[in-house]
């Protein structure tokens, strides 16, 4: 009885870990490396089992093994039916996030949400989400197939990094950076990290979502969370510190020239 307690404490502590891996700034993707690390931990846990249970050290080794293969082999029998989606985003069916705005969007109004700010463009656009000093953010445009954007990505130097044109993104420096599709609603660029480079979210046809790290040339890095757009700090190891909050709740109601800023010279 002791030892079946402990076993389920062991499974309820395992699926916690792989449950708190969807509460980060983004949901894990289904990637081959996702699966490894789900199979991986499985397998260690049930030949752990198995082990402690005096099993053949035989077993433990091919029970692991087969564990691991089952779920290697089922990501690509699923990778294989659901090939990457491309072209627009399609609107998911997910709520508009609540506004600090007096204004309230229309019906036809696309709210674009980034940390605790958003924009409402009115109109089809192009809408520009917002600055970071003199670098425009992304640029978002609602057509027939659904919602197209652009964007121009930095590196450290103010060299032109990426271009994303219309949803593809184009490379113009050796970057390793990598572009993932989970669903048709969503588009993220990672680095070498699996960190976010920018995620947008198309959350309902009058609503998107962005998240991700902008530069602009000499002014300090903007990061921008679900809860909050952060700036300056030094990354280690994919590890961001000495970030500062940029004072948020700002909502602006505007067509497609006006710009909210997430930095400017004295902020």
């Amino acid at each position: 009885m002791g030892e079946n307690f402990r076993t389920l404490l062991r499974v309820l502590i395992c699926g916690v870990f792989l449950w708190s891996l969807e509460l980060g700034s983004y949901a894990v993707p289904v990637t081959l490396g996702a699966a490894v690390l789900v199979g991986t931990i499985v397998a260690v846990l049930v030949a752990y089992e198995i082990a402690i249970r005096d099993a053949p050290s035989g077993l433990v080794m091919a029970t692991a093994a087969a564990l691991l293969a089952l779920f290697v082999g089922g990501y690509f029998v699923w990778a294989k039916q659901h090939p990457m989606p491309t072209g627009p985003l399609r609107p998911a069916h997910e709520p508009t996030p609540k506004l600090s705005c007096p204004d309230k969007p229309a019906s036809g109004d696309l709210v674009i949400v980034f940390g605790p700010d958003a924009r409402i463009g009115q109109g089809k656009g192009p809408f520009t989400a917002f600055r970071n000093a003199d670098c425009s953010g992304p640029s978002f445009t609602r057509g027939p197939g659904g919602l197209t954007f652009s964007d121009v990505g930095y590196d450290y130097d103010g060299d032109v990094a990426f271009v994303i044109r219309g949803g593809t993104y184009i490379p113009l420096l050796p970057l390793p950076l990598h572009v993932m599709r989970p669903d048709p609603s969503t588009y993220i660029l990672l680095d070498h990290y699996d960190q976010e480079v920018l995620y947008i979210r198309y959350l309902n046809p009058n609503a998107v979502r962005v998240r991700g790290r902008f530069i602009c040339g000499e002014a300090p890095q903007a990061v921008v969370r679900d809860d909050a757009i952060l700036k300056g700090g030094i990354r280690i190891g994919g590890i961001y510190t000495g970030q500062h909050r940029v004072p948020g709740h700002v909502c602006l109601k505007a067509g497609p020239q006006t710009l909210p800023q997430l930095w400017r010279k004295g902020r």
